[in-house]
């Protein structure tokens, strides 16, 4: 991979670091990085090995479970609040149900 499009992929990465919380579009990700959504998606892909939204998929739930360490938190709240898709939030609902209620 080109260096340029090595630091335009970096720009993606740290986009979703910083946005995590929000929802992201491939748009905004092309913005990031400088490309054209097609080419952005295709060099995240090539560096990660992910396509841009299951890698963001992946992050959003592996933050959510990190909050979830901490036994305080409300499965719900934290679905609601990770931006995860109906499909991701119910999933995570049916993994954690002791602690839908913050039980």
């Amino acid at each position: 991979m080109r260096e340029e499009h090595k630091i335009a992929v970096e720009r993606m990465l740290e986009f979703i670091d910083e946005h995590l919380s929000i929802p992201i579009t491939l748009h905004q990700l092309a913005q990031a990085a400088q490309y054209s959504p097609w080419h952005s998606a295709r060099m995240f892909k090539e560096a990660t090995g992910m396509a841009p939204f299951t890698y963001l998929m992946h992050r959003r739930l592996s933050e959510a479970a990190r909050r979830l360490e901490k036994p305080e938190q409300k499965v719900v709240d934290v679905a609601f609040d990770s931006q995860t898709e109906r499909e991701e939030r119910n999933q995570l609902i049916a993994f954690f149900p002791e602690r839908v209620q913050g039980k």
